[in-house]
C-alpha cells in the first residue's frame, strides 16, 4: 500500500518480497554463558510501554532513556538484562530512527509507528535510481552544482549556485534538514522565527549500511533477517539478506552513534567488527567477504546524515512550520517537512507533491 509501490512499477523496477517477519535471533556466546538463553522481549516491551505511558504524563518530554530509566534502574538488572533491554530498544527505535535512546523523544518515538503503510515489505533490486529516473523523466536536472545562497527578490527568487545565478518565480528547496540547519545555504532575508526554531529543535539520524558480499550464499537464504543480542549495545545486530533479490549479500544496519563510528572508521575495521559478529551469529566458519561497503551519509557535507528524528522538545508544530511557504515563493520540502510521514522515503514524495501545489499557486 506504500504511494511508492506503483511508482516503482511505472518505472519497471523490481520488486521482491521480503519479511521482517522471517527472522533468526541469536545470543552472543558470551551472553549465553551469563545465562541468557533467549531475548525476553514481552518483558522489554512492557516495560517500555510502561516508560512510556510514564512520560507522556509528566510535564516535560525527555529523553527515551530517562524515561526507561525511571521504570528500570539499569543498576538493579544484571549483564545479560542489560543487554538484552539494549538489544530491544535498538531493534525497535535505535535502527528506526537513526538516533540513540539518548537523543529520542519519550513523547513522540512511537509516532507514526501505526501510521505507515499497510501491506508487504519490499526490495528493489535494480536500485532506486530506477524511480528517480522516472519521476525525473523531461526534466533539466543539473548536476556536480551546489547551492550557496537563495535570496527573495519581489516577486523573483534568485539563487546562487557554483554555475552562476538562476532566477524563477519560485523555488522549492529539498535540501535535508541537517544541511539547512548547518547553515550550508545562506538565505536572504533570513528564514521566519518558526522555520529557525524547526531548525533548531528537530535532528537528523544516522543509519549506517555496511553491506557484505560473499562468494556465494552461507546462511539460510529462506531467512530475510539474522539478529545478534550481543554485549556491545546494537554494533552490528541488526542484518538483512538480499539473496532473495539475486545477490550473496548480508546487509547490516548501525543507528546512531554506532552508525556514525562504523562511517567514519576505515574499511578493514568495519570488516573485522562485522565478521566478529557473523561468526557469533552463524559460527566460526563464516568465510571472508569478497567485497564490503558502508555507507557515508554522515561524512557527505550534502546530506549530513540520513533523516530526521523525533528529538527531545519537538513537536509535529516544527514540521508544519517547515512546510509553510515563505513569502509565498519559497518553499521547503523533503521528509522532515511532513508531520505525518516524516523519516521515510513516502513522506519525501509526499511532500515533493504539497511544495508543487504551493508553487503553482505562487505562480498563479
Amino acid at each position: 500500500a506504500n504511494p511508492l509501490a506503483p511508482l516503482a512499477r511505472a518505472a519497471g523496477a523490481r520488486l521482491v518480497r521480503t519479511s521482517y517477519a522471517s527472522g533468526a535471533v541469536h545470543v552472543d556466546p558470551r551472553l549465553a554463558a551469563a545465562g541468557l538463553e533467549e531475548p525476553d522481549t514481552a518483558r522489554w516491551e512492557g516495560l517500555v510501554e510502561r516508560a512510556l505511558e510514564r512520560a507522556r504524563g509528566g510535564a516535560r518530554d525527555v529523553p527515551l532513556a530517562e524515561a526507561v530509566a525511571a521504570v528500570a534502574d539499569p543498576l538493579a538488572l544484571d549483564a545479560a538484562e542489560r543487554a538484552d533491554l539494549a538489544f530491544h530498544l535498538n531493534a525497535t527505535y535505535v535502527t528506526e530512527w537513526g538516533a540513540d535512546p539518548q537523543e529520542l523523544s519519550a513523547w513522540r518515538a512511537d509516532v507514526g509507528e501505526d501510521a505507515g503503510p499497510a501491506g508487504e515489505d519490499a526490495l528493489l533490486p535494480d536500485g532506486l535510481d530506477r524511480v528517480v529516473a522516472h519521476l525525473g523523466r523531461g526534466l533539466e536536472v543539473r548536476t556536480g552544482v551546489a547551492v550557496r545562497a537563495i535570496r527573495l527578490r519581489g516577486d523573483r527568487v534568485e539563487v546562487e549556485t557554483t554555475a552562476g545565478r538562476l532566477r524563477a518565480g519560485a523555488a522549492i528547496v529539498t535540501a535535508p534538514l541537517a544541511v539547512l540547519a548547518a547553515g550550508a545555504i545562506a538565505f536572504e532575508p533570513g528564514l521566519p522565527a518558526a522555520v529557525e526554531h524547526a531548525l533548531g529543535a528537530l535532528r537528523t539520524g544516522v543509519l549506517a549500511k555496511t553491506f557484505l558480499r560473499f562468494e556465494r550464499p552461507f546462511w539460510p537464504v529462506d531467512v530475510d533477517w539474522q539478529e545478534l543480542v550481543g554485549p556491545d549495545a546494537g554494533r552490528f545486530a541488526e542484518w538483512v539478506s538480499l539473496a532473495r533479490a539475486g545477490a550473496p549479500v548480508l546487509l547490516a544496519f548501525n543507528g546512531g552513534e554506532a552508525g556514525r563510528a562504523v562511517e567514519a572508521a576505515p574499511p578493514r575495521e568495519v570488516q573485522a567488527e562485522a565478521m566478529g559478529a557473523l561468526r557469533a551469529m552463524l559460527g566460526p566458519g563464516v568465510p571472508a567477504p569478497v567485497a564490503i561497503r558502508t555507507s557515508a551519509w554522515s561524512r557527505d557535507p550534502l546530506a549530513r546524515g540520513s533523516y530526521s528524528y523525533p528529538a527531545v522538545g519537538a513537536t509535529r508544530a516544527d514540521r508544519a512550520a517547515l512546510a509553510e511557504p515563505i513569502e509565498r515563493r519559497l518553499i521547503l520540502a523533503g521528509e522532515a517537512t511532513d508531520p505525518e510521514h516524516h523519516s521515510t522515503l513516502h513522506g519525501a514524495h509526499r511532500s515533493g507533491l504539497r511544495a508543487a501545489r504551493q508553487a503553482l499557486a505562487a505562480l498563479a
